[in-house]
């Protein structure tokens, strides 16, 4: 379960990196929308497995 959860958050810092110029410029900019809708996708789909995780385990 840990694993997942930092698999994930390794994730988001990844994506971002790679879709911003992170050292740069700031990433709240109209330009990155589709980011904004990966990240939020992601950390849904996370918390999805999660709460599936604990309701089969409970």
């Amino acid at each position: 379960m840990t694993l997942l959860v930092i698999v994930g958050l390794t994730g988001f810092i990844l994506l971002l990196l790679s879709m911003t110029n992170f050292f740069t410029e700031t990433i709240f900019q109209g330009k990155y929308l589709v980011l904004y809708f990966l990240l939020i996708g992601s950390g849904l789909t996370v918390y999805k497995v999660c709460r599936n995780y604990y309701k089969t385990n409970k």
